[in-house]
């Protein structure tokens, strides 16, 4: 076994699985353009040296261009929508407030939004928690592209 081949299986083996089990068209050249330009402006890839300003920078422009992506699927993939409304349940195949209540609490994080969770429709929680393990798959799946390898090392032995 070639030394790439062992390099390409441990990847496998030990980094995030890739989300749903599928190939998603035009996030690499997404991710691309965000390391090219939105990285250079947070300081470049993350390090156990970048400052937290510089993290929440980037925090922020990270979840952004997911949050264009994500949208754009939704518009334009079919599997992605079907896999979401199969998700929902039945009823009418609209997103309503759990896209909505996605687009405040992306990740299903923020601690402070569980009280407007907890007041949406079982269809509509479902239709949020479906997003944002979408989110948050992604983004752990990608996240090598803006982590030092020293950081994705760190990474692989807490997963």
């Amino acid at each position: 076994m070639s030394m790439r081949a062992f390099r390409e299986r441990f990847r496998e083996e030990s980094w995030f699985q890739q989300p749903q089990g599928r190939q998603w068209p035009g996030i690499e050249k997404a991710l691309e353009r965000f390391e090219k330009n939105e990285l250079k402006k947070a300081g470049g890839k993350i390090t156990k040296e970048t400052s937290k300003r510089d993290f929440d920078r980037f925090k922020i422009a990270y979840e952004s261009q997911f949050f264009q992506l994500i949208n754009d699927f939704l518009k334009r993939d079919l599997g992605v929508k079907n896999g979401l409304f199969a998700a929902m349940g039945a009823g009418a195949a609209t997103l309503g407030q759990g896209h909505v209540y996605w687009m405040g609490d992306m990740t299903g994080d923020d601690g402070s939004q569980q009280a407007v969770f907890d007041a949406l429709t079982d269809r509509e929680q479902r239709c949020a928690v479906h997003l944002q393990e979408l989110s948050r798959d992604q983004m752990l799946y990608h996240i090598e592209l803006v982590v030092s390898d020293e950081m994705r090392m760190k990474l692989v032995e807490l997963k």
